[in-house]
């Protein structure tokens, strides 16, 4: 509650769709509105492709113009079966993260494909140069980060609990998110309210992979609706919260900002 800037995060407590005695914090979602991947998922199932499931058994037949034969289809149960979206919910939790590139010891970015093309020793050393280059633009990256203060939200690192796959257990991550709905202003507002979070209210989004979205989708698109076009322009929206930050970026050189880019790029 002491932060500089103000930026000060509070929780979407969330009720267990099964037993509303049970609350969880809300971790996923752009308001932190699902507490697990199985509410996460069962939620996208129902709400956006219209597949029933136990925890969500019933389709949105009042959004319909005739509910008749929307609820016949309610009458003959869950349409996927406990089995099958555990299965969707275990590949879903063990996704791999994708590794930070273009730090000391890590990996250029990128693998050879299957045809592997032979380069000259000047090639290769001008590789490695570029690849150096990179790196030490990245480190810098990284500390002008925290110097703008964007870590007061996009928390570096966190540490995880308890988890029925050993695998997630008590591991060190890095997200670069606190989880914590922020107030990022009226620019940034949809004007619908969710749980506790107010229309103007976003859980901070982890930045971990970001670098790697063009290479799934061509027509990469940032923040809740797509209205940024670059990393830059996403950080230029900040407003409420983030204000204090992005001035701070704006306060920077050209090849400053970029460096801060090359570094969000990287994670």
């Amino acid at each position: 509650a002491k932060d500089a800037d103000g930026a000060v995060g509070k929780l979407q407590i969330i009720a267990d769709p099964l037993d509303a005695t049970i609350k969880r914090v809300g971790r996923f979602g752009w308001r932190g509105t699902s507490a697990t991947v199985l509410q996460q998922t069962s939620a996208a199932l129902n709400s956006d492709m219209g597949v029933t499931s136990a925890m969500y058994p019933t389709h949105g037949c009042g959004l319909a113009t005739d509910g008749t034969a929307c609820r016949t289809a309610d009458a003959k149960g869950a349409e996927l079966s406990e089995q099958d979206v555990e299965l969707i919910v275990r590949y879903a939790s063990l996704l791999a993260v994708p590794a930070a590139r273009h730090f000391p010891g890590q990996q250029p970015l990128g693998t050879p494909g299957d045809k592997v093309t032979a380069q000259t020793p000047a090639q290769n050393a001008a590789e490695l140069a570029a690849e150096n280059l990179m790196q030490a633009r990245v480190k810098r990256g990284g500390t002008l980060f925290a110097a703008a203060r964007c870590v007061a939200c996009h928390t570096a690192s966190l540490t995880t609990g308890e988890h029925k796959f050993a695998e997630l257990r008590k591991q060190v991550i890095r997200p670069y998110t606190d989880l914590l709905l922020h107030d990022m202003g009226p620019e940034l507002a949809d004007n619908y309210p969710q749980g506790v979070a107010t229309g103007q209210e976003w859980r901070t989004a982890p930045l971990w992979g970001i670098g790697l979205l063009k290479t799934i989708n061509a027509n990469t698109r940032y923040l809740h609706d797509g209205r940024a076009r670059t990393i830059e322009e996403a950080v230029l929206w900040h407003g409420g919260q983030g204000e204090k930050s992005r001035e701070r970026f704006k306060a920077l050189s050209a090849d400053d900002r970029q460096q801060m880019v090359d570094f969000i790029n990287s994670l």
